[in-house]
Order: structure tokens, then C-alpha cells, then sequence
């Protein structure tokens, strides 16, 4: 006698035999379509070992960290346009599994913060431009070289690979000859400064912003209140690095304010009164390179290490960097009161800025 009563040739069914026949019966179309959703993506790993997928959902190309928070919901709605049905956890969580899976396997390639050099293929090294992501809705950047200025939308295979990190705002694409004049002076038109030499220091730390590789100076915007101190330091993030919330203070630790800064381009520390015990030290490292050292995620032994360098704005109103090592680092504008006769609104001066920055960029 078998495990099972028979009548004739029909065998009957137990709970857990129809359980596994509509297990197989749904697995495969899931497996097939994981298979698809898989192939659609191309995986890399920078230097300090984090994974991107591009995901070129919609005419946005984009490389998306695949640790970061907003990976899978990107999956999903990968899946969800691919399919015309939302994914099942099930499915989702397999796609997931197999992804970190395939990224172990995937080649290293250098990933930039909105700026990036150009370098000539033939010669590893030597550089021939340098690239501005606008984060656009094309994945679009701007290339700079010395023949002139050109856009490239996004693609599949882009000369460089941007990363960008949530809360990073567009920068709209350079537009020959809107302005006359140089853009120093188009610059002080806008944002007047007290004298020639600060408007060549804030012209000096804009373009050393737009430049890949550092060490980065410190721009140091003093002055009494209502002086304009934070006026002028919301006029250069517009130019070259506008980002949501993007004035801050003092973050609790070295490490929160390393970590803040390899989400940013510019790191703009405004209104500070004082300085913590690590701070002259972790600017000092920040303009000059330092290393961000965490653990890797769903990892006891795993450590990542990403460089951070950054150019930096503090804005005060007593010189707090005194110490030597961030006097020989840094630019000082010292800033005067403003008449309350003719004063701007700040946010009609901001706004009226970032209507020119195409103009300013090129």
C-alpha cells in the first residue's frame, strides 16, 4: 500500500500537494519576469565599494546607490511600468536578493558629485574637460572644454557617472551671450560686494567649485548682522550647487558632518558663533580630502571608505577660523552693514539670480 489511497489511476491530493502545485504553477512567470527586470540593469561599483544600477526609467537616465533609500521603490517602479501590475513582495524581494547578488560581480568606475573631469581616452590622465551634472530631468550635463561649451542629454553610456543623492536640485544649462559684460561684473550687478578684491575672491572660490579635483579653499563671510552674509552665500550655491535646505550649522559629530558632506558639492555652514573641538580639524581634512569610514550595510565585517573633499562657506559674524592651518586654507570677505535705504528683499535678489545663472555658467 502506498502513502496515498487510490481509486483506479487518480491519486488524491493532500493540502500541502495542492499547496506546492500552485507554488509551481505561479513561480515561473515571476522568475522570468525577475530574469527580464535583471538584465534591463547595469551594475558598477566605485572605488569605495557602494553599488549603482543605472535605472533609465522614462527619458531620465540615472545611477542610483543600491543601498540607498529610494532603491526600491525604483525597482517597483521598474517593474510596475514593465509589467502594467504592481510586484508582489515576494517578487520584489527576490529582484532585491538577485541584484546584490550580480553587483558582486560588477566592474569598479569612479562616481562624481555635479562635477567631474573629462579625460582623453587615449591617455588615461590627461585632461581634456570638465562636466557639470545638471540634474535634469534628461540626466543631462554640461561639458566644458577648450573649444567651448556643450550639453549632452542622458544616456545608457555616459562619459562619467554622476551620483546624486536626494535633495539635489537642476541647474539649468548655460546660454551664450545673454549678459554683457564679464561675469564678475554681471556678479557684482547682482550680488554687490564692498570692493574689487572681494568680488575676485568670490569669483576665484566660484570657479574653484566648478573644478573637479581640490584641495578646495574656505570662504569665510564675515560681518555685523544685516550685513549680507547669507545673501551672498545663497548666491554661490545657486550657481553652482543648489540643493534643498542647503544652509546648515554645526552637525553634532565628525562623522554626521562628513557624512553631510559627501551628499553635497558645496558645504555652507552659516551663522556659526563658535566652533566644536573637532571642527577646525574636520574642515581642515574636508578642504583638503579626508576619508569617510562606515560600516556596510547588513555587514559585521564590511567597511566602506568614500574621500570627501569639499570646497566650504561659513558665514559669521566674529572670525572664528583663527586657528593657522584654516587661516592659510581659507578666502575672508569682510562684509558692512547695509543702509536700510534702498535694501533689496532677499528672496526677489535670490530669485533674480537664479534667472541668470545660465548666463553666469557660460
Amino acid at each position: 500500500a502506498g502513502s496515498h489511497p487510490r481509486v483506479g489511476a487518480v491519486r488524491y491530493m493532500t493540502d500541502r500537494d495542492r499547496r506546492d502545485r500552485r507554488f509551481h504553477s505561479t513561480q515561473p512567470a515571476g522568475t522570468d519576469r525577475i530574469r527580464d527586470l535583471i538584465t534591463s540593469m547595469s551594475p558598477f561599483r566605485d572605488q569605495s565599494g557602494a553599488v549603482y544600477y543605472l535605472f533609465t526609467h522614462g527619458a531620465s537616465p540615472r545611477f542610483m546607490e543600491y543601498d540607498s533609500a529610494t532603491f526600491r521603490g525604483a525597482v517597483s517602479l521598474l517593474y510596475q511600468d514593465q509589467y502594467e501590475d504592481p510586484p508582489q513582495r515576494r517578487e520584489l524581494e527576490s529582484a532585491c536578493d538577485i541584484l546584490h547578488a550580480v553587483a558582486a560581480a560588477a566592474p569598479v568606475r569612479e562616481t562624481w558629485l555635479r562635477c567631474a573631469p573629462i579625460q582623453d581616452p587615449a591617455n588615461p590622465g590627461v585632461l581634456t574637460g570638465v562636466a557639470l551634472d545638471l540634474a535634469n530631468s534628461e540626466g543631462g550635463m554640461m561639458i566644458t572644454t577648450p573649444m567651448g561649451i556643450q550639453y549632452e542629454a542622458g544616456n545608457d553610456n555616459p562619459l562619467v557617472a554622476f551620483r546624486r543623492p536626494d535633495g539635489v536640485l537642476p541647474l539649468p544649462s548655460a546660454v551664450p551671450g545673454a549678459l554683457t559684460g564679464t561675469v564678475a561684473e554681471n556678479l557684482q550687478r547682482l550680488a554687490p560686494l564692498p570692493n574689487w578684491d572681494a568680488q575676485l575672491m568670490r569669483f576665484s572660490f566660484i570657479l574653484s567649485c566648478l573644478w573637479p579635483h581640490g584641495p578646495y579653499p574656505i570662504l569665510s563671510l564675515t560681518g555685523p548682522p544685516e550685513s549680507g552674509k547669507g545673501f551672498h552665500a545663497r548666491v554661490i550655491r545657486e550657481i553652482v550647487d543648489p540643493v534643498v535646505g542647503g544652509m546648515q550649522g554645526w552637525p553634532r559629530s565628525e562623522e554626521d558632518f562628513l557624512e553631510q558632506a559627501s551628499s553635497v558639492r558645496l558645504m555652507v555652514l552659516d551663522n556659526i558663533t563658535s566652533m566644536p573641538p573637532w571642527g577646525a580639524d574636520a574642515l581642515c581634512r574636508l578642504s583638503t580630502g579626508s576619508s569617510l569610514r562606515k560600516r556596510r550595510l547588513y555587514s559585521q565585517r564590511g567597511i566602506s571608505a568614500q574621500c570627501v573633499q569639499n570646497p566650504v562657506i561659513t558665514t559669521s559674524v566674529d572670525h572664528v577660523l583663527v586657528t593657522p592651518d584654516l587661516v592659510s586654507r581659507q578666502m575672508r570677505i569682510t562684509l558692512e552693514p547695509l543702509p536700510d535705504e534702498g535694501r533689496w528683499d532677499e528672496a526677489v535678489a535670490v530669485a533674480r539670480v537664479k534667472e541668470q545663472v545660465p548666463a553666469l555658467l557660460h
